[in-house]
């Protein structure tokens, strides 16, 4: 069950009031009335949201599952291959573009001025992954930040690699586990969860820079992005980054 947007809940108001959808209001009529002229949304140019958890849940379905791992670059690309079963290939191009393009599944980027390397498992759609196990192989701390569509639960774990976990939530997140467990028995959120304002603000507490990276279009004869041809980012997120590692995804 995907949250309500605000964008959603304008649409709605719009649609109400007998505005269509896609068009935009001339005030300069002599008539009075309002003049709508249609506009091609494929030539709106793409605005990536400003916040890392905005972001990652802006394609597809509200789902994702990204992890922060507090360790060397060669080490993290490593292992997490071996967990994913995937080959890995490294030191993928990055180019500087506003383009809108597809979800960053697969990708391994080292971010400068932090020591936390991100790792977007999924994005776009969730699937699981073992944050404590890949915490325990790195004997390192693994944040994992996920969203799950279907219950619209949404948490940030940070797993030591002696098996403690913390767990941040923000206050509605804590209601709605809690409201599962509830009514359908799941695990209540922990009695010892630090309630954060949002999770952005958390991550950056803890010291990680995420960035919003994305995988290019199809080439020529490609039915899918690999993730392998590179990557893009935004101008200031590309600058960031010092080295880009990938798998290669196929997106649903």
């Amino acid at each position: 069950m995907s949250r309500p947007t605000f964008p959603a809940l304008l649409l709605s108001g719009l649609l109400a009031s007998g505005l269509s959808v896609g068009c935009v209001p001339d005030q300069n009529d002599s008539t009075g009335r309002d003049v709508v002229e249609d506009e091609d949304e494929d030539d709106a140019a793409y605005v990536p949201p400003e916040t890392f958890s905005a972001f990652v849940g802006d394609f597809g379905e509200y789902s994702w599952v990204v992890l922060f791992a507090q360790a060397p670059m060669d080490a993290v690309s490593e292992a997490y291959g071996e967990a994913a079963g995937a080959e890995v290939t490294r030191d993928v191009p990055v180019t500087a573009t506003d383009e809108a393009m597809y979800g960053p599944s697969g990708t391994i980027a080292q971010v400068e001025g932090s020591d936390w390397v991100q790792i977007c498992h999924r994005v776009g759609h969730w699937e699981s992954f073992d944050a404590a196990a890949f915490a325990k192989t790195l004997n390192a701390p693994v944040l994992i930040f996920q969203g799950e569509d279907t219950s619209g639960s949404v948490s940030l774990e940070q797993h030591a690699a002696d098996g403690s976990v913390r767990t941040f939530l923000t206050a509605d997140d804590r209601d709605l586990m809690q409201e599962h467990a509830d009514s359908i028995g799941t695990a209540p959120p922990p009695a010892d969860a630090k309630i954060v304002e949002d999770y952005d603000a958390a991550l950056a507490s803890l010291g990680v820079l995420p960035v919003r990276l994305m995988i290019p279009a199809p080439g020529a004869g490609q039915d899918f992005p690999d993730g392998v041809g590179g990557v893009i980012a935004p101008p200031a997120e590309a600058a960031k980054l010092t080295r880009v590692d990938a798998t290669p995804v196929v997106l649903d």
